[in-house]
């Protein structure tokens, strides 16, 4: 009876020594994530004041904190000693540390050897540069270069500036902080096919990412003459134009009447608004359009590698 009673004192002394041990052993819960750290972000472009024809000349766009200005002017000049401060017009907007941003340049009759490079905000000063070239021709023209940042793969805004080209052999200026024109997108207008719906829900949910609103009831509704005056008074309203182009979006009635419309918006406002970017969802190469949408350089090779990077992050 002893040794009997001696045994369960020993079991229960394990049991309780096993507890404490696996206690011990046992995973902790993860913790949760720390929030996000988001900022506060410029972007500021660096150019020059004017460009010879047949030259080249280096455009730098930087991203950084409100209160980075100056320590960006300084690695400007690192790149470019003769780089000037003059004023800054810059685009403001919400990033996430650790968000992809693509910086598209759009030359509008310049050539740049990197239409599109990417960046990851860090919280810390980051630029891309672009070597642009411009056409022999080019001696008393103003050209106007449109830089389009995307976070994510969205388009959250814009910044435009004049470079006026001067006679080939007029002498070099110095290199000023430009930015003629700056906004940062606040309303879309999708326009796409009712067939494509399934991809448009996915780039939906990356405006809502980037803060930018839009017509959430285009993607419950089917497009219809009883809807027309609706959709012409989103499309007024919207400063981002976002056409989802397919072989559907080509074939479609209603897509080419809404983009139509904008493109007569566009062309009728002084401000050129509203930007009109295709969305590549099928291709390369993507379906041709029709001549009437020859402006919006579907055929540019930045198109391609849009699609290509869509492509990627899909994956």
């Amino acid at each position: 009876m002893n040794d009997f009673i001696g045994g369960r004192d020993e079991m229960r002394e394990f049991k309780r020594f096993a507890q404490r041990r696996f206690a011990k052993q046992a995973p902790k819960p993860d913790a949760p994530p720390p929030p996000a750290i988001s900022d506060t972000v410029d972007v500021s472009v660096f150019g020059p004041q004017t460009v010879r024809a047949g030259d080249g000349c280096l455009i730098q766009v930087f991203m950084h904190g409100l209160e980075q200005a100056a320590a960006v002017a300084a690695l400007a000049r690192e790149t470019d000693p003769a780089s000037a401060r003059r004023g800054i017009k810059t685009l403001a907007t919400e990033i996430a540390r650790g968000t992809h941003v693509q910086v598209i340049f759009e030359g509008r009759g310049l050539a740049a050897d990197q239409a599109m490079q990417e960046l990851t905000w860090r919280g810390e000063p980051d630029a891309c540069q672009f070597t642009v070239s411009t056409p022999p021709d080019a001696a008393g023209k103003t050209f106007y270069p449109h830089i389009l940042v995307l976070v994510n793969s969205v388009p959250v805004g814009t910044v435009t500036f004049a470079l006026p080209a001067t006679a080939a052999d007029a002498p070099a200026q110095s290199t000023v902080i430009r930015g003629d024109e700056a906004r940062r997108y606040s309303y879309a207008f999708l326009s796409y096919s009712s067939r494509d719906r399934a991809e448009v829900l996915k780039r939906a949910q990356g405006l809502k990412a980037g803060r930018i609103d839009f017509f959430q009831d285009l993607l419950s509704l089917e497009p219809g003459d009883q809807w027309a005056p609706r959709l012409y008074q989103e499309i007024d309203r919207c400063d981002l134009f976002l056409l989802f182009w397919s072989s559907h979006a080509k074939d479609s009635p209603w897509v080419m009447k809404e983009v139509e419309y904008a493109l007569a918006r566009r062309k009728s406002s002084a401000g050129g608004i509203p930007d009109i970017t295709p969305v590549i969802i099928e291709g390369p190469p993507p379906p041709s359009p029709p001549d009437s949408l020859k402006d919006i350089h579907f055929n540019d090779a930045l198109m391609y590698v849009l699609a290509a990077v869509e492509a990627e992050a899909q994956k």
